[in-house]
């Protein structure tokens, strides 16, 4: 199963600046959280080759190492904000309080912040959910936050919608990703921070996303995000053109298999389908059934694989 990394919505709007490895870092960390016990442990342990499997890279023990160390250092700015009754307009939060590495064992060990710890753990509303898988083979660390931004806002609105979406001001965007000296003309801003977002979503999340860009005056004020789901195999029709379509697919990686060609999905190298269910080595199994029927397998991946 997918590993879950739930957040306090206010965690996710929340002022910050952080490395890809470093992102990597918390993220898993954060998938190791118990969440139903308010005397949850703050400590954790990442292994090199846990995280190896996770983002599908290789010899990151001393990217791990380093990213842990800078991860001590880092603070938070998160808003509005009630500790013990009083109410507070913002605050700044340190994600670690501690780190520790075993060279020999390519081990590392992190301490959550006990002040971070609330935003994570016994939550009961205003939080959000999403796969680890869903953000684990992006490579900018923009696509990542605001991945997790749309995935609040469907979150709050999907309840009779097909469609979600999310208004934010250009300034709010730049105060929370600590980006206001950094791409100052708007030309780049847009290049280096959304274009590259949005392409990486739509190419490896559920979720599709589009923009449009709203103007106050000459100036672009604010940035609109519409939110959709992508259709999943489990409710492709019967004899629909979709259909046809994975069938070819399925049909495709056998052949592929049996010719002893490289498969990858995303940019992973597939040797099963449907979690280990069937092996294409072994053959096992009706692989079109399975993967029509899987439900977190999305029909607009599959199409675009082959």
């Amino acid at each position: 199963m997918d590993k879950q990394i739930v957040k306090h919505n206010a965690a996710i709007k929340a002022s910050y600046k952080l490395t890809l490895d470093e992102q990597r870092l918390m993220m898993l960390c954060i998938t190791k959280v118990r969440r139903d016990s308010s005397a949850n442990p703050r400590r954790f342990t990442v292994r090199h080759d846990e995280y190896c499997n996770e983002f599908n890279t290789s010899f990151a023990y001393k990217n791990m190492r380093d990213a842990a160390h800078r991860l001590q250092q880092r603070i938070i700015k998160v808003g509005r904000t009630e500790i013990d009754g009083t109410v507070y307009d913002g605050g700044s939060i340190s994600v670690l309080d501690a780190q520790f590495w075993q060279d020999g064992e390519g081990e590392i060990l992190l301490e959550f912040g006990v002040r971070f710890m609330p935003y994570l753990q016994s939550l009961k509303d205003n939080f959000t959910r999403f796969g680890l898988h869903d953000i684990a083979v992006m490579k900018s660390i923009y696509s990542i936050r605001i991945y997790e931004l749309v995935k609040m806002s469907y979150e709050q609105q999907k309840t009779n919608k097909a469609q979600a979406f999310l208004l934010i001001e250009v300034t709010e965007i730049r105060k929370m990703f600590e980006l206001e000296d950094k791409y100052k003309l708007h030309f780049d801003f847009r290049k280096r921070v959304l274009d590259i977002a949005v392409k990486e979503i739509n190419e490896f999340s559920p979720l599709h996303v589009e923009y449009e860009q709203q103007k106050k005056g000459r100036r672009i004020h604010a940035i609109k995000f519409l939110i959709k789901v992508k259709s999943t195999v489990k409710n492709i029709k019967s004899g629909s053109l979709a259909e046809k379509k994975i069938q070819e697919a399925c049909d495709d990686i056998r052949k592929a298999f049996a010719s002893g060609k490289s498969i990858k999905i995303n940019g992973n190298k597939v040797v099963d389908i449907a979690d280990n269910i069937v092996s294409f080595e072994s053959g096992a199994g009706n692989l079109f059934a399975l993967v029509k029927n899987k439900a977190n397998v999305v029909s607009e991946q599959i199409e675009a694989l082959f």
